[in-house]
């Protein structure tokens, strides 16, 4: 089964849009498997030399998002956000009198 997307009725009072999108996949595939999988195929990488890989983009790219950089990799891209409400405009940050 490929990727599944249903429009589903939106019954929030406070939404403009009637309806909303969801997604279905059909499976998970592990890291682990991914790796195994990439491995296999046609690379001259051995499966350490891509788990390396993996952690050391893993490691620089969360890095670069606790600096609050946007990070734009073939992967995909991130960018820090926050998101919430508050019951005052400007909260004092914790452990602060």
């Amino acid at each position: 089964m490929a990727l599944l997307i249903r429009a589903k009725r939106n019954y929030f009072g406070t939404s403009e849009k009637l309806f909303y999108a969801q997604a279905s996949c059909s499976g998970i595939v592990e890291c682990e498997d991914f790796i195994d999988r990439m491995a296999a195929s046609r690379t001259v990488f051995s499966k350490p030399d891509m788990l390396a890989v993996f952690e050391l983009v893993r490691g620089k790219f969360c890095e670069l998002l606790a600096d609050g950089r946007y990070v734009k990799i073939p992967l995909g891209a991130a960018l820090p956000v926050a998101k919430g409400n508050m019951g005052v405009p400007r909260p004092k940050p914790s452990g602060l009198a």
